[in-house]
């Protein structure tokens, strides 16, 4: 797996529609009150993110590339040792397949179609850390420095560790006294957690699940099982997902009953593993009582 960074993505998108802008100081041209029409996405633009992925679509497509429906961003290409999968992130792209020789195939055809830079292979990627061990035949994904910088924003990094990210039988409600003064330092809080739990640690899903309920007027106790859950996080910085055991597919799924006392409803929380690490993972409050 391989990674490449296109140089001035939005820069290879012809704009859509006639756009002009004042020119920039020192680079006047024709005199005062000369504007210039924009003929390339320039960043800044609301629609310049969306015609990058539409010019890089049709770029992708032309090579042989086919969109995955699962995630638009995910591209596969069939070639000489089978599938090519190609993952775009704004102006990051990784490319991995089974044989070494199609990695560096399909990043030659991206880079002579765009400028960018060849980062080889795949050490680090929006945040994940990507560690190999060939010998052992495993890979393991990460976010150790998320976690790190998480800890270090809210002063925890010092702080003593918990086993578990949520006591046991932990229920929040709203009580409306004790409100937090800076609400907004709380929303911060956990919607760093929620990101975490979306992509390396399934172990922290319920509990982010649970503190995002109370985004708005959070109060005292919403912020002591917040900084509960950074104290899990302390001990458990390097934790990640390891894959490589030639286990199969397998799921499980639970839920409560009525655990949130305000609504009387249940949440679920369900998990699929493949090659020993899990794959997919929720926990979401139901929409209905049961």
């Amino acid at each position: 797996m391989h990674v490449v960074d296109i140089k001035n993505a939005y820069l290879n998108a012809p704009m859509d529609v006639p756009v002009c802008v004042r020119q920039p100081e020192g680079y006047e041209v024709g005199g005062d009150g000369v504007g210039a029409l924009l003929r390339y996405a320039l960043n800044g633009c609301k629609q310049a993110g969306r015609l990058w992925g539409k010019y890089a679509h049709g770029t992708l497509t032309g090579l042989g590339a086919v969109r995955s429906q699962a995630d638009p961003t995910l591209y596969i290409w069939m070639q000489t040792a089978g599938p090519t999968v190609i993952l775009v992130h704004v102006d990051d792209m990784s490319i991995a397949s089974s044989l070494l020789a199609d990695v560096q195939h399909a990043k030659e055809a991206i880079l002579s179609a765009y400028g960018g830079r060849d980062l080889g292979a795949a050490t680090t990627f929006l945040g994940y850390k990507i560690y190999r061990d060939r010998a052992a035949g495993t890979l393991t994904l990460s976010c150790p420095g998320l976690t790190t910088a998480l800890l270090k924003e809210f002063s925890m990094t010092d702080a003593k560790p918990t086993k578990v990210p949520v006591p046991v039988g932990t229920s929040l409600t709203r009580t409306g006294t004790n409100l937090l003064l800076d609400g907004g330092r709380y929303a911060e809080m956990v919607g760093s957690l929620l990101y975490l739990s979306t992509s390396t640690r399934p172990d922290i899903s319920f509990a982010a699940g649970l503190l995002a309920r109370f985004m708005t007027q959070p109060e005292e106790g919403h912020w002591h099982l917040a900084k509960h859950v950074l104290r899990h996080l302390v001990g458990t910085a390097t934790f990640g997902l390891r894959y490589g055991t030639q286990e199969g597919l397998a799921g499980a799924v639970d839920a409560d009953h009525g655990g949130c006392l305000t609504t009387r409803r249940s949440t679920t929380g369900w998990v699929f593993t493949l090659h020993g690490a899990a794959i997919s993972w929720g926990s979401k409050r139901q929409p209905t009582v049961s």
